[in-house]
């Protein structure tokens, strides 16, 4: 790439690589226990994204088939699962959803293979005729669906509540809808739970969010409150209602009221209400409800902090059957009709099945993909072996490349506060020097934020002394050059720093204790320059700070120097999911040290409350001249909407594979840029249509990818690199220098043979050929920058070592790439064979040039000029070319 305004004899300038290798991630919600998931194992194919576990995750919705209670199906943000065996094992039935979020299912009491969702996002209801088979929407029915509800005598009439929008009813299986009550319902109603009398269709009963009971004996026309019992003016939020299918004058209501959370009983229809439990725990309280429908005598309830509770004398007394159950969050519960005493839980961590009455649970989760992976590690020296983070089930590890999975949390502390009864892990990060040390970082807001492992996951310490006990860790990262150094960045109390590998931690000076650092990028490979800056820290609404050699953090301003280069305009407004990258890259503009951001607009809405409005995702391209610019993402598929939609990015992970190739996380799956950017697409070939993804990581090979879902658990794709071509390397001469300089770059050879941005250079004719990625046997070729005053010009250091100690040497030159070129070096002076000697020579002079070339001839000829030959062996061999 040619600099317009070009150095100060005109040579090209440099280009950069980037990778993108830390990345932050908030933690979406409170977190249960977890028991190990091991899935069958599924080999990924090339081309596609599979799953293999962590199987669990949290469940919304729980219905089993009343004619063959062995077909289960099970719901979350991920769509529908369906088990033929009784809990046994799971499988996706999401076919023709397009909207994932599901939080209600019904199925048809006289045809069950006819079943109903609502989903949550915006889709409309759907409908199955083939059992979970293929699902269909129905458009003209509602959305933002949250209870469903089926009368026995009547099952093509379906009732459904709507996200503050009151109750619709169909009584043609969904083909037309009305909306009902809408007089007599309070306004704008969130009805969260339905029940129809058995006995009676025309009579039901809806749970409202805030509101309390409401009743209905003329199907939904029309509604009255039906609170009497329940607290006096207060706000009572009904989760869930029950019914006895033998009395349905008896009902239960688990409910949240001002004056605490617990269950209600009814006797008389819902004419009076009797407190008959009361749930201390706080928070949520009593989130299900179940009556045995052979022995209603028997009820259950299922709660957010003391697991599972039944009764067995109609609610006059509960006891905890919590054998084998987690005890945080069970959010719903199902029987078999045809036989009581098996029983289903579906919780924060999965499905849980009793066979004797809630005695005693077992998971009954495997293939059951709903885990919310924030975070996923891929080990460097065992690229099989990864790890992920979730926000409810702790850590997971596998060895075989994710075929199967096994929970690692050992030493992780059980019970935590209420709002996270198991930590909610946000980041993951893994010492480069020794890949049996990690770190993982929580959002609960105990003295535990951050752990460590020194056993590859076997075994948790907590590592926290010095953080604050206040505010969750949203990101760790390690320094890769200095691994005992840790930084972990909170979710509300800026940035900390370690430099005994997380023993002791103290405040990074410079960031406010306030931010919510959302991303922290450490440059593994600096150029050797004293103001590189090495680490980039963004923080969500406050913007960038920066640190060099371990000085304190300082926010850069227009123009200022972020290492070699410039940043004109920084992203002031940094979205809570930012990926950051740091790496050189070499692209197709000028010298540019990418820092890839996923930027938007962070506000207080009228309620106080922070919300995001994303920006179309870009790429800030931080540049070294005053002419800055900043270059925007391509347009996902070639749709600006979609773009808007997809945003922001959450983590982004170079593609070794392929030069200017990044993967990127988003609200729409996997996006695959190519071209530094410039061109972006979804990349989705076998994902779940419309799951969210969290988090990436690739092998340094860039054969596998992994990516955590926003609940889906970890997803594997395979890719296969095309064949390496080499490419030709041209040689140029600038007569006014007397210079030769050499690229392969298409752009920098286009521009010097255009002769406009810098004048005088022309082809000698000469040329070889290199691989711009590594490949088997190859060494890294850098590219220094030797400034003005030493000859403005370039060197190429064949392999690691003369590149180090040539930066080392000679401090003031400018390291602009460290793999420029992928070539052969010579053993002893001879190069492997099928490759073709490449000789150097050194101008000898102040203004030091050096000359590449494959013709011994031409190397006579210019130290017959006085030049000076370089090399190994006999034959002087700097390094040798692919043919």
């Amino acid at each position: 790439m040619i600099d317009p305004r070009a150095r100060v004899k005109g040579e090209a300038d440099p280009s950069r690589r980037a990778c993108a290798r830390w990345w932050g991630r908030d933690a979406l919600a409170v977190a249960a226990l977890v028991a190990a998931c091991v899935g069958s194992p599924v080999q990924a194919g090339n081309g596609q994204w599979t799953s293999n576990g962590p199987y669990g995750g949290q469940v919304t919705a729980l219905a089993v088939d009343p004619q063959n209670p062995g077909n289960l199906y099970a719901a979350g943000v991920s769509g529908i699962f369906k088990s033929s065996n009784g809990g046994v094992s799971w499988a996706r039935a999401s076919t023709g959803i397009t909207d994932p979020t599901v939080a209600a299912i019904a199925v048809d009491p006289v045809t069950p293979t006819t079943l109903y969702a609502g989903t949550l996002q915006g889709g409309h209801v759907v409908k199955s005729t083939d059992g979970g088979g293929t699902w269909a929407p129905l458009p003209t029915g509602p959305t933002l669906v949250v209870a469903l509800a089926i009368p026995a005598q009547a099952p093509a009439t379906i009732y459904a509540s709507q996200q503050q929008s009151g109750i619709r009813k169909s009584t043609d299986g969904g083909t037309t809808w009305t909306s009902v009550g809408v007089a007599t319902l309070p306004g704008f109603p969130t009805v969260k739970t339905l029940v129809v009398d058995p006995a009676n269709p025309n009579t039901l009963y809806a749970g409202e969010q805030s509101r309390g009971v409401y009743k209905s004996v003329d199907g939904g026309v029309t509604w009255a409150a039906s609170n009497t019992g329940f607290t006096t003016g207060s706000v009572i939020q009904v989760m869930k209602l029950a019914i006895d299918p033998q009395n349905p004058a008896t009902l239960y209501a688990a409910a949240n009221t001002s004056s605490g959370a617990g269950l209600y009983k009814s006797v008389n229809g819902g004419a009076n209400w009797t407190q008959v439990f009361a749930d201390n725990s706080g928070i949520i309280g009593v989130q299900a409800v179940l009556v045995d429908p052979q022995n209603p005598a028997n009820v259950y309830i299922g709660t957010f902090g003391q697991g599972a509770m039944k009764s067995t004398n109609g609610g006059a007394s509960f006891a905890a059957v919590n054998t084998g159950l987690p005890k945080a969050g069970v959010n719903v519960l199902a029987v078999n009709p045809s036989a009581s005493a098996n029983v289903y839980a579906g919780t924060q961590d999965g499905v849980y099945a009793s066979a004797n009455g809630g005695g005693a649970w077992t998971a009954a989760s495997n293939g059951l993909a709903l885990t919310t992976v924030t975070a996923v590690a891929v080990d460097p020296a065992v690229p099989t072996t990864v790890y992920a983070a979730t926000s409810l089930s702790g850590l997971f590890k596998s060895v075989d490349g994710g075929d199967s999975w096994q929970a690692i949390n050992t030493g992780v502390p059980a019970t935590g506060n209420l709002a996270c009864n198991a930590p909610s892990f946000s980041s993951l990060a893994i010492d480069p020097a020794n890949s049996g040390t990690l770190y993982a970082g929580t959002q609960c807001t105990s003295s535990s934020q951050v752990l460590k492992s020194t056993n590859g996951g076997a075994n948790w310490t907590a590592a926290a002394s010095g953080l604050p006990g206040f505010a969750g860790v949203s990101v760790v990262a390690v320094d890769p050059k200095s691994p005992a150094t840790v930084y972990a960045g909170m979710s509300s109390a800026g940035a900390y720093r370690s430099d005994d590998g997380g023993v002791h931690w103290t405040s990074a000076a410079g960031i406010p204790t306030t931010a919510h650092v959302s991303a922290i990028s450490i440059d593994a490979d600096p150029p050797p320059q004293v103001n590189t800056t090495s680490i980039v820290v963004a923080t969500r609404g406050e913007g960038l700070y920066t640190s060099s050699a371990g000085a304190p953090f300082t926010q850069p301003a227009a123009g200022s120097s972020i290492g070699l280069e410039s940043l004109a305009e920084p992203c002031a407004k940094v979205v809570a999911a930012v990926a950051l990258s740091m790496k050189l890259k070499l692209t197709a503009d000028n010298l540019i040290l990418a820092i890839f951001l996923a930027c938007g607009s962070v506000e207080d809405d009228s309620d106080g409350e922070t919300i995001t409005k994303p920006a179309t995702m870009s790429l800030r391209d931080v540049v070294p001249k005053a002419a800055v610019t900043q270059t925007k993402w391509g347009a996902v598929d070639g749709d600006p909407a979609k773009s808007i939609k997809c945003a922001p990015a959450t983590s982004i992970a170079e593609d070794p594979l392929t030069a200017g190739a990044f993967y990127a996380t988003s609200a729409c799956g996997v996006l695959r840029a190519t071209r530094y950017g410039a061109q972006v697409s979804t990349s989705n070939a076998g994902l779940p249509a419309g799951i969210a993804m969290n988090a990436i990581a690739i092998t340094p090979s860039g054969v596998d990818l992994y990516a955590g879902a926003q609940a889906g658990g970890v997803w594997r794709y395979t890719q296969t690199a095309a064949p390496a071509v080499p490419v030709p390397v041209i040689e140029f001469y600038n007569a006014s220098l007397d210079h030769y300089f050499i690229t392969w770059v298409t752009d920098e050879i286009a521009k010097l043979d255009a002769g406009t941005t810098i004048k005088g250079w022309t082809r000698t004719g000469q040329s070889f050929k290199t691989y711009t990625a590594a490949q088997p046997g190859t060494s890294p070729v850098c590219r220094y920058y030797i400034p003005p005053a030493l000859g403005d010009s370039h060197f190429f250091g064949r392999g690691t070592a003369e590149c180090d100690a040539t930066g080392q040497k000679n401090p003031s030159f400018v390291r602009e790439s460290p793999d420029f070129m992928q070539m052969f070096l010579p053993a002893a002076g001879v190069c492997p064979a099928g490759t073709v000697q490449v000789y150097r020579v050194f101008s000898n002079r102040p203004d030091a040039n050096h000359r590449y070339m494959t013709d011994e001839g031409i190397r006579t000829q210019m130290t017959a000029k006085g030049w000076l030959a370089e090399g190994d062996g006999p034959d002087l061999v700097v390094m040798c070319a692919p043919q």
